[in-house]
């Protein structure tokens, strides 16, 4: 059977919880998070929750989609459409912690792109949907392992 897949884009302020879907309920740390199951109507299920913890560093957040994985939804709110076409785009997202610039740059297909092509200034980024965080100029997966680590 044919399994439907869901990618859900969150950002929480520090100590807020992300609330929305049930399996992901009172996640606070930052990170990917994966739910495959059965949907409320019996179909297989994938859900992706990509949660960004923003805080005081953290005013731009960066991500490479493909159009195929438009609408760019980020808390609940449309910032890019279905059928926009590729390009880099600038949003602004209001939260109660302060103001987020999101800098998407859509690709015309689910292309891989290099993390290490990624410009060490930025301190979190999403790419092929995995997040990223850079300490010390070495990129690291949301569970730490670096980026020269096998995956």
């Amino acid at each position: 059977a044919e399994k439907y897949n869901q990618i859900i884009r969150a950002a929480v302020c520090p100590g807020d919880r992300y609330s929305g879907i049930a399996a992901f309920e009172g996640m606070s740390k930052e990170g990917d998070y994966k739910y495959e199951g059965l949907s409320v109507h019996g179909c297989d299920s994938v859900v992706t929750l990509h949660l960004l913890v923003v805080d005081g560093s953290t005013n731009t957040i960066k991500d490479v989609v493909s159009v195929d994985q438009l609408p760019y939804v980020l808390n609940d709110v449309e910032l890019l459409p279905a059928g926009t076409k590729e390009g880099q785009y600038t949003k602004q997202l209001s939260m109660p912690c302060g103001d987020i610039t999101v800098e998407i740059t859509v690709g015309v297909s689910s292309a891989i792109v290099d993390i290490n092509a990624v410009p060490n200034s930025l301190k979190k980024v999403v790419v092929n949907g995995r997040l990223y965080i850079n300490r010390n100029d070495e990129w690291y997966d949301a569970l730490g392992k670096s980026v020269n680590c096998p995956l």
